[in-house]
C-alpha cells in the first residue's frame, strides 16, 4: 500500500512537473470566427499528440487592438495577419523560410498566389491560412424562369447589365419585387474591382495615385448606368434587409468567400457562383486578400510555435477547415475534397461551380499592400463615389476623379514621411508658451486678480500640504500626457516604430494639405451652433416646468435627467434603429399619418440634424444645473416685478434671466466644450448606420477624423497635432467667453 501512494504521489509530481515546464503558445482570434469549433478541435488533438507543449487559443479580436499589444511587446506567440498589414507589423514576425524552420518542404502543395502575399521584401513571414476574392453569386432558379444561360468566364459588362436588367421584377403597381444585381457604394470589393476592369486604378505598382485616370469616370458611368438607365440595381434607402440572403436579388456582385457558411446554413433558394464578369480591360478583382498566421518575434518559444503553425497549416487540418466551408489554400487539399460533393442535403452541396473559385485566383489581383489603401479608398474615394451615384444626372460624373485624385494626394501628403528636423523648432515653441503664461500672470497680478486669490485660498504649508495629491495627479495624470502628446505632435510616430523629430512639418501638413481637416472642423462648428443653444433652451425651458412642487414631481424629473445617464452605446443603438429610414420606429409614426419620413442618417442633408436630435436626448445635465439655479432665486424678486404690474414675459427677461445668468455662462461654456468634442454619440450610431461619418463625410466631426488619423491609421503624430489644435480653437473660445462675461452676467456684488 505504502509503494502505491508513492508511485501515485511520484506520477502526480512528474505531471505537474511535466505541466509547469511545458511550452505555451497562444494564438489570438476573433470570437465570431466561423471556423472556431474546428480550431478548437484542432488544438484539443495537437495538445492531445504533444504534453510538452500546451497551445492555447485566446478567443478576443486582435485587429482592434494589435497595435497596443505590439507597443506593449504583448502579442501573443502565433499572429493571425490579412496579408496588406505587413507593411506596418512585418518587423514583428520571424521570418519562416530561416533554415530553422520547417515550412519551405510544404510550400510546393500551397497556392503560390497566396504564398507571394504572405511576403514582405521577399522574406516569408506568415502561412496562408484563408483567402477570399469577389464573385458572382446568383440564383439558378430565377434565370431559368427568365431564360437567360447562367453565368459563366465568358460573360463581360454587356451580359451582366442585360441579365441584371431582364431578371429585376417589377409588381403590377411598378414596385420591385426582384432586384437584378446588388450595387454597394462604399466598400472597394465593388467599386474598385470595377475600376480596374475599366483599366483604373487606385495606387498603381509604384504606390502612386491614379485615381484620377478616365479609366475612373468609366467605372463610374457604368455603376450610374446600372441605377437609373436600367433601373436595375437599387439605391442605398431603396435596398432590401439582409442583401443577397434577403432573396430580393437575382445576383450578387463582389460577394465574399465567407458567405458560403451563411447561404448554406440559411438561404432558402438554390445558389451557386461564377468568376466576375470583364470590363474594357479585362476580369481584374478589386479584393484578393490573403489571411495567414506567422510567429512573433519575442515568442518565448519559437521552435514550439513552429510546431503548432505547420500543424495548423498541414494536410489533415486543411482538410478540417475545408470540410468546415471554408476555401482550401492547399492544392492538394483542394484535390481530396473541394471538388467532391459529399453532402446529402442539396443545400450543404452549394456552390456546385466551385470550380470558380480556383479559376478566379488566376486573375485576381490583390489590394495595394500600402499602409494609405484603406484609408484612401473608405475616406476619400467612396464619398465621392457615393455622392456621384447619389444624383441621377451623370453630367458630373467626369469631374470627379479629379477631385478624388487631389484629395487622396492631400491626405497622402498629410501622413507621408516628414523630413527630420533639430530640436530647435521645439526648444522655441516651450520658450514662447512659457513667456505667454509669465506675461498672462503678470497682467493678472498688475489687475489685483493673483492677490486676491492668494489671500483668498491662503500661502500656508498647511494649504499645500493638503492639496499636495492634487498637485501629484495634476504633474503625473494630465499635465505629463500633455506634454508628451506635445512632443509626439512634433514628431512622425506610429506607436510601432521609435519617434523621429519633424518640427512644425505635422501641423503644416494638416493646415495646408489634409482635405478634411478644414471640413470635419467646419462640421464640428456647425453641429455646436445648432446643438448647444437647442440644448439650452430646451434645458431651461424644461427645468422652468419642473420647478414647482407638486404631487408626483420627482418622478417626471427622474424621467427627464435619466437620459443622460444612460449607456451611449446603448442609447447610440436606440436611435440609430429610431431613426432608420426603412424599418424606424419614427418613420413608420409618420407613415400611419400620410407622411413619408426622410433618410434621416442615411440621407446627407438630414444626417448632421439627426445626431443634432439625438444630442439633446441627453439635456438632463443642464437641466438639473438650470433647476438648482431657479430654486435660489428669491421669491421676493418676483413679488416685487409683481407689485410693479411687469407680466410673467418680462419677469422671466428682467429677473429670471439675469438672476440665472451665472448659470447659464456655466452651461454655455460646458456645452460648446462637450459640442466640440463630440465623438461617441457619433461612432456609435454612425457603426450602427451607415458608417462612421456616413453619409458621405456629411457627420465625420473633428475628433472622429482625429480617430482616424491616430488609432486607425497608427499615425500618433498627426493626432497628437490635432489634438493640440482644437486644445487652442476651446481655450480661445472659453477665453473669449470669459471676457465677454462681465457684459451680460450679473452676480450679487455687480452693480
Amino acid at each position: 500500500m505504502q509503494k502505491l501512494r508513492l508511485f501515485i504521489a511520484g506520477m502526480a509530481i512528474a505531471f505537474l512537473v511535466g505541466v509547469s515546464h511545458a511550452a505555451e503558445v497562444t494564438l489570438m482570434l476573433a470570437p465570431a470566427d466561423p471556423s472556431r469549433p474546428i480550431y478548437e478541435q484542432l488544438a484539443a488533438k495537437f495538445n492531445a499528440d504533444h504534453p510538452n507543449i500546451q497551445f492555447r487559443i485566446i478567443w478576443s479580436d486582435i485587429s482592434q487592438k494589435m497595435y497596443l499589444l505590439a507597443a506593449a511587446d504583448a502579442l501573443p506567440d502565433l499572429i493571425f495577419l490579412p496579408h496588406f498589414q505587413l507593411i506596418n507589423y512585418h518587423n514583428q514576425l520571424l521570418d519562416l523560410d530561416e533554415p530553422a524552420g520547417s515550412t519551405s518542404r510544404d510550400i510546393s502543395s500551397f497556392y503560390p498566389q497566396l504564398f507571394e502575399q504572405c511576403r514582405h521584401d521577399s522574406r516569408l513571414k506568415m502561412l496562408p491560412m484563408f483567402y477570399n476574392v469577389p464573385l458572382l453569386y446568383y440564383r439558378p432558379d430565377l434565370f431559368r424562369d427568365a431564360g437567360i444561360p447562367p453565368p459563366d468566364n465568358t460573360w463581360t459588362w454587356k451580359e451582366y447589365r442585360d441579365a441584371a436588367r431582364r431578371l429585376t421584377r417589377r409588381d403590377e403597381r411598378g414596385r420591385v419585387e426582384i432586384w437584378g444585381t446588388t450595387l454597394e457604394q462604399s466598400w472597394w470589393v465593388e467599386w474598385l474591382g470595377i475600376i480596374r476592369q475599366a483599366g483604373g486604378d487606385l495606387l498603381d505598382e509604384n504606390g502612386r495615385i491614379v485615381i484620377g485616370l478616365p479609366a475612373t469616370a468609366t467605372a463610374i458611368h457604368f455603376l450610374h448606368d446600372l441605377l437609373y438607365v436600367d433601373r436595375s440595381a437599387p439605391r442605398p434607402d431603396q435596398a432590401p434587409a439582409g442583401g443577397f440572403l434577403s432573396g430580393r436579388y437575382a445576383m450578387e456582385y463582389g460577394g465574399h468567400v465567407d458567405e458560403w457558411l451563411t447561404l448554406r446554413r440559411e438561404a432558402k433558394f438554390e445558389w451557386d457562383i461564377a468568376p466576375l464578369p470583364g470590363g474594357p480591360a479585362g476580369r481584374a478583382t478589386g479584393e484578393f486578400a490573403v489571411a495567414g498566421i506567422g510567429i512573433w518575434k519575442h515568442c518565448k518559444n519559437p521552435a514550439a510555435a513552429r510546431q503548432v503553425l505547420n500543424f495548423l497549416t498541414n494536410r489533415d487540418s486543411g482538410l478540417a477547415f475545408c470540410r468546415s466551408g471554408r476555401p482550401p489554400v492547399r492544392k492538394d487539399v483542394a484535390e481530396a475534397a473541394f471538388f467532391t460533393i459529399e453532402a446529402s442535403d442539396p443545400r450543404l452541396a452549394a456552390p456546385l461551380h466551385r470550380a470558380a473559385l480556383i479559376e478566379t485566383l488566376t486573375f485576381a489581383r490583390s489590394t495595394p499592400r500600402d499602409k494609405n489603401f484603406t484609408p484612401l479608398a473608405l475616406n476619400y474615394v467612396a464619398p465621392l463615389l457615393q455622392r456621384a451615384l447619389n444624383n441621377p444626372d451623370p453630367a458630373g460624373i467626369d469631374a470627379i476623379p479629379a477631385i478624388m485624385q487631389q484629395d487622396c494626394e492631400g491626405y497622402a501628403n498629410t501622413l507621408a514621411q516628414k523630413k527630420s528636423a533639430g530640436g530647435f523648432s521645439l526648444a522655441a515653441e516651450v520658450i514662447l508658451v512659457l513667456g505667454a503664461v509669465s506675461g498672462a500672470i503678470v497682467v493678472l497680478k498688475r489687475r489685483g486678480n493673483v492677490s486676491k486669490l492668494v489671500v483668498r485660498r491662503g500661502t500656508t504649508r498647511l494649504f499645500f500640504f493638503f492639496i499636495s495629491p492634487w498637485i501629484v495627479g495634476m504633474l503625473w495624470i494630465v499635465l505629463g500626457p500633455m506634454g508628451l502628446s506635445f512632443y509626439w505632435s512634433h514628431t512622425d510616430y506610429n506607436i510601432v516604430d521609435p519617434a523621429r523629430f519633424v518640427g512644425l512639418a505635422q501641423y503644416q501638413s494638416l493646415l495646408t494639405q489634409d482635405p478634411y481637416f478644414w471640413h470635419s472642423l467646419r462640421i464640428t462648428f456647425i453641429y455646436a451652433l445648432m446643438s448647444v443653444p437647442l440644448s439650452l433652451a430646451l434645458s431651461l425651458g424644461t427645468a422652468m416646468l419642473l420647478k414647482h412642487a407638486s404631487p408626483g414631481i420627482g418622478v417626471f424629473r427622474t424621467l427627464f435627467y435619466l437620459p443622460s445617464i444612460l449607456p451611449v452605446a446603448a442609447s447610440g443603438i436606440m436611435w440609430a434603429w429610431f431613426l432608420s429610414p426603412r424599418w424606424g420606429l419614427i418613420n413608420r409614426v409618420l407613415a400611419v399619418v400620410g407622411i413619408q419620413g426622410p433618410g434621416w442618417l442615411y440621407d446627407a442633408k438630414w444626417a448632421l440634424p439627426s445626431l443634432v436630435i439625438i444630442g439633446l436626448w441627453g439635456f438632463g445635465g443642464p437641466m438639473v444645473i438650470f433647476l438648482a439655479g431657479l430654486k435660489n432665486i428669491p421669491i421676493s424678486h418676483y413679488e416685487a416685478a409683481s407689485v410693479d404690474g411687469a407680466s410673467r414675459w418680462m419677469q422671466f427677461l428682467h429677473v429670471t434671466l439675469p438672476a440665472l445668468s451665472p448659470v447659464i455662462f456655466f452651461n454655455l461654456t460646458m456645452g460648446i466644450i462637450g459640442a466640440l468634442q463630440i465623438f461617441d454619440i457619433a461612432y456609435v450610431v454612425g457603426s450602427a448606420g451607415p458608417g462612421i461619418g456616413e453619409p458621405q463625410k456629411s457627420t465625420y466631426f473633428y475628433v472622429l477624423n482625429l480617430f482616424d488619423k491616430a488609432f486607425i491609421n497608427l499615425n500618433i503624430g498627426v493626432g497628437s497635432a490635432m489634438a493640440w489644435v482644437l486644445f487652442v480653437i476651446i481655450l480661445a473660445i472659453t477665453a473669449t467667453n470669459f471676457g465677454l462675461k462681465r457684459f451680460w452676467v450679473f452676480s450679487e456684488g455687480s452693480a
